[in-house]
C-alpha cells in the first residue's frame, strides 16, 4: 500500500468512528472540503504533515495515535 493510500484510509477510518464527515472535519480543521477530498481520494498524494497535524488535532489525536496504525506498515 502506498503511503497516500494508507493516509487516505487512516483518515476514513477515525472520521468513521468519530462519526465525522469530511464537511465537518473541514470546519474544525480549517482544510478546503475540497482539499480534504482529494487527500482521501488519493488524487493529492503528497499530503504536507502540517494537514496531517491539523487533520490528528481536530480527530482529538497526537500525530503519534495517527500514524499508530498496522496500515502504515
Amino acid at each position: 500500500m502506498e503511503l497516500y493510500e494508507a493516509l487516505s484510509t487512516r483518515i476514513i477510518i477515525l472520521c468513521n468512528k468519530q462519526d465525522l464527515t469530511l464537511y465537518k472535519l473541514s470546519k474544525l480543521t480549517g482544510i478546503p472540503k475540497t482539499t480534504l477530498k482529494d487527500i482521501v481520494s488519493g488524487k493529492i498524494k503528497n499530503t504536507c504533515m502540517n494537514k496531517i497535524e491539523k487533520i490528528s488535532k481536530a480527530l482529538n489525536l497526537s500525530m503519534r495515535d495517527f500514524f499508530d496504525s498496522d496500515i502504515f506498515d
